[in-house]
């Protein structure tokens, strides 16, 4: 409990170390509680707007590019380990979720005409949407409010408002011929 404190105290000075850093590039209506191990990334041109009462575990990381926007809303928990990396524009509005080992990224490299350049189409997550561990959102994706996403999930069409989402997984299995030496 003590050091839990103490990592939040930490992250709170690391923030205001950033808001120093970015200037306006870092808005927020309430300092965020972010434990201390988090990363906030921004470019040139680029902007963050955090809501009030945000949480976010250790290894957070946000990574926002060129003239890229993330808004992120009231009341949005975090676990650990997710990442956001924006090079358009990410809305994730108030009362989202988001269980451990997330990835929310709104590009891809062109690898058809060059690899340098990416396709970029922005990510809307609606509110109280839900989205469990090892989730990958991919880019262009609309997620309607009240959406839970299972766990293990790769998002990349849009979700309808109230649906819960999930991957079909198969099973396959094989039989291995092994032959047993007989001594």
């Amino acid at each position: 409990m003590f050091f839990d404190r103490l990592e939040l105290i930490e992250g709170r000075f690391r923030f205001i170390f950033f808001k120093i850093i970015y200037r306006k590039k870092i808005n927020y209506k309430k300092i965020p509680r972010l434990l201390k191990k988090y990363y906030i990334y921004l470019y040139n041109d680029s902007k963050i707007i955090f809501g009030q009462n945000i949480i976010a575990r250790k290894n957070f990381t946000i990574r926002v590019l060129e003239k890229a926007k993330l808004t992120i809303g009231d009341n949005v928990f975090f676990n650990e380990n997710v990442s956001i990396q924006c090079k358009g524009n990410i809305n994730i509005e108030n009362g989202v979720e988001i269980g451990p080992n997330v990835l929310i990224i709104d590009h891809d490299h062109n690898y058809k005409e060059d690899y340098k350049t990416f396709i970029v189409e922005d990510i809307n997550i609606g509110e109280n949407v839900w989205i469990g561990a090892n989730t990958i959102i991919l880019k262009g994706v609309n997620i309607g409010k009240n959406a839970v996403i299972a766990a293990g999930s790769i998002v990349k069409n849009d979700i309808p408002e109230n649906t819960l989402f999930f991957n079909k997984k198969q099973e396959y299995y094989k039989e291995i011929n092994k032959k047993i030496k007989e001594d």
